[in-house]
């Protein structure tokens, strides 16, 4: 819509006079002897604008209003300096009606007149002229009766105007400057022409300009109140540079905000933002955070600035990024991995960053790879399809990054973390469950629960534009750092870790049979995928091997006090069975004790039979009412699988009177206890974390767009709730099927 011009032009107003006309579908024309509408239109409040002219073929939507619409959503397209329609519009007979004359730009044909208003959104992508231009919504209105003379429509700014202006002392050429956690959407009302900001947050590329002959960017936001933008400045050779606001600010309606940028390889970006007072003029300033340069540190190192990786990481009150860039080939390759055997665990090479606070952590030459079982899918395309650099058929699946994979140096973990499982929320459109149960675990006090939190995903494919992933699960790796980290509580760090669960060949992890086809070690291949997978110490495989038939012998060959003496010398009993309360309070159906699936277990020694043993929750997605085989919610906690199928761990420690009154005590602590799944206090802690991610759970993907509260599709009880109090509450359900006595 606009063109640059120079300073001279600054001052001068312009005008459009507009032969006005109907399209045919919409106005016969009147008879002889009517008024013709004449409008002018001019651009108000130009104060130091530098784009304020009307451009051939831009359109222009225009509404009238009497006690009704006389003209609704009237398109105009300028045309040899003038408005012009298919045909001519005339003023109604009664001159003494004054009606509502309301314009804007641009047209959108959908834009009929709606009493609970329009939605506008601005381009994420600003960069051309073209898609500035029409991310700049423009409106006038004023008040008329029919008339002969030219009705003056004063057009003005709707939205916010960003201009950047960095002094660049790297000498290195900036490619790309963007602004992201900000509004680009608003609802306007047609009538009084009041915007307000509505939507999702918002990544926007800013456009190149010319400033006062020195390098600049411009770009065009929602108005809000409280915004916290980041500003990320990408150089020619792909390194970033980034800072937000100390404090929150405004953005204004019609205003122009300013920030004034240097960026040094010595201390990054340093800006400030100045925002008007009159419509694109400047005022105050205010400080931005410094964040340092990446290429001079990639990341802290251990015992510096994150002394403890973990509560850094996974951090219940913070919504942090974490950014990908993969080579085309890289990511080629994974898609290659996954066509030729999609339980492929290899790995590819990436560059990472993860940003908390405006604090950027940047790790060269990472290990990335897919994750999952039966929720593996293909990250991009169909099968054989290479990447699409111009459209992108992005997909959400489950990655983990490996900091250390490629290079082993203290450079590559972050405050000693060195695996993050990203896990997208597959069959949970609450955005909540998987969260809601590794944090009632560790809010319980089971110390082997794997840490997790939120964070926003993106991805770099090559040359392609950077896709938001959108709002992610971040999950401790269950490792050797997971058992480091727990040392105090399994005493030895260098025993046997087994990822438990379904194979390939339809056997579960009942820990019921001792057949050698039962149990493998990780290969990194994904080749073997067996009910019992060693994750640790693999070089001992034959040895783990040896200790895990042991025990599994003695579990299904003991009973009585002989169990009792044997399961009490090996485990911490109230720890396992406090551990299971957890496990059916949140529904946990796919597990062990239902279905032999999704559970680690540990054993601290390598010795055969001189070890203690640990039970490891995990894998919490199919919970709080979404389920099958059984209704979660409803089903007695003492006979969780609901068959006479014997899941011997659990069931022969339920026939001991103090060990069952451990575990139906547990159950109704953690149903009544505001800090843990009491229903009103458990609804209230979802719908928190929802206020911190709502604004971000739209996504490149098109996948999984909105929050719902709603359990999986699949689910056998789809009437299931966590927000609305009721009869289908699952946290209220779950409270009343604790048995009592």
């Amino acid at each position: 819509m606009k063109k640059l011009l120079s300073l001279a032009l600054y001052a001068a107003l312009f005008s459009l006079t507009i032969a006005c006309g109907s399209d045919p579908e919409e106005f016969q024309p009147a008879p002889t002897g009517k008024t013709p509408i004449a409008l002018q239109a001019t651009l108000a409040d130009y104060g130091r604008a530098t784009d304020t002219l009307f451009e051939e073929g831009d359109q222009i939507g225009l509404y009238i209003f009497t006690s009704e619409t006389y003209i609704d959503n009237g398109l105009y397209t300028i045309k040899e300096g003038a408005l012009q329609s298919n045909g001519a519009r005339y003023w109604y007979e009664d001159k003494t009606i004054e009606s509502t004359l309301v314009a804007y730009y641009p047209y959108a044909s959908a834009w009929k007149y709606n009493a609970e208003g329009v939605t506008f959104s601005v381009r994420e992508d600003q960069t051309s002229h073209k898609a500035y231009s029409a991310s700049d919504l423009m409106v006038a209105t004023t008040t008329a009766k029919p008339t002969s003379e030219a009705v003056t429509l004063p057009f003005r700014h709707a939205l916010s105007k960003v201009i950047l202006k960095i002094n660049n002392q790297l000498g290195e050429a900036i490619r790309e400057v963007s602004i992201s956690n900000v509004l680009g959407s608003v609802k306007v009302d047609q009538k009084n022409l009041s915007v307000a900001a509505t939507g999702n947050m918002m990544a926007i590329k800013a456009a190149p300009v010319t400033i006062d002959d020195a390098e600049g960017w411009q770009l065009i936001v929602a108005p809000q109140q409280g915004a916290d933008p980041m500003l990320t400045v990408t150089t020619a050779s792909g390194k970033q540079y980034s800072c937000r606001l100390e404090e929150r600010t405004d953005l204004a309606a019609g205003k122009q905000h300013t920030a004034h940028a240097t960026l040094t390889a010595k201390e990054g970006l340093k800006l400030t933002l100045s925002y008007s007072i009159e419509d694109w003029e400047e005022g105050e300033n205010i400080d931005f955070v410094v964040d340092e340069d990446p290429s001079e540190e990639p990341t802290p190192t251990p015992g510096e600035d994150v002394a403890d990786g973990y509560s850094y990481i996974f951090d219940m009150e913070a919504l942090p990024e974490i950014h990908l860039n993969i080579s085309e080939k890289e990511w080629n390759d994974l898609l290659k991995l996954y066509d030729q055997n999609s339980n492929t665990d290899e790995y590819i090479h990436c560059d990472a960053s993860f940003i908390k606070e405006g604090k950027i952590h940047s790790f060269t030459d990472t290990g990335l790879r897919l994750r999952g079982n039966t929720s593996r899918r293909r990250p991009e395309g169909n099968g054989g399809e290479m990447h699409n650099t111009e459209n992108p058929d992005y997909h959400h699946v489950h990655f983990m990054l490996n900091l250390r994979k490629f290079q082993k140096d203290d450079e590559h973990e972050l405050g000693g973390v060195r695996k993050i499982h990203l896990k997208w929320h597959k069959d949970d459109p609450c955005y909540a469950r998987e969260i809601f149960c590794y944090d009632l675990f560790r809010r319980y006090g089971i110390w082997t629960a794997m840490n997790t939190s939120y964070c926003r995903l993106w991805l770099k494919v090559g040359d392609s534009k950077e896709a938001y992933y959108g709002v992610y699960i971040m999950l401790e790796a269950p490792d050797e750092r997971y058992l480091k980290k727990r040392i105090d509580g399994f005493e030895d760090d260098k025993g046997f870790l087994w990822k438990c669960g379904w194979s390939n060949s339809g056997f579960g992890a009942g820990l019921d049979s001792t057949n050698d086809d039962r149990f493998w070690h990780d290969d990194n291949a994904g080749t073997e995928n067996r009910a019992y997978c060693l994750k640790t110490e693999i070089e001992s495989f034959d040895a783990a091997k040896a200790q895990i038939k042991d025990f599994i012998q003695k579990l299904n060959g003991k009973s009585g006090d002989s169990f009792k003496s044997w399961i009490s010398s090996v485990t911490d009993v109230e720890l396992l069975l406090k551990t299971y309360a957890v496990n059916v309070a949140v529904g946990m159906w796919d597990d062990y004790w239902c279905n032999q699936n999704n559970y680690y277990i540990y054993f601290n020694s390598m010795d055969k039979e001189n070890y203690k043993f640990f039970f490891i929750p995990y894998d919490y997605d199919n919970t709080l009412g979404t389920s099958s085989m059984i209704d979660a919610g409803r089903q007695n906690p003492l006979n969780w699988d609901n068959s006479d199928s014997g899941r011997q761990l659990i069931e022969k420690l339920l026939q001991f009177s103090d060990y069952k009154k451990i575990y139906l005590d547990a159950l109704k602590e953690i149903c009544s206890n505001d800090n843990l799944m009491k229903p009103a206090a458990a609804m209230a802690r979802i719908k928190g974390w929802h206020a911190m991610i709502g604004d971000y759970v739209s996504n490149d993907t098109g996948e999984d767009m909105k929050i719902k509260d709603r359990p999986a599709g699949w689910s056998n009880k789809g009437e299931y709730r966590l927000l609305e109090s009721g009869s289908n509450n699952f946290f209220e359900v779950k409270a009343a099927s604790i048995p009592q006595n």
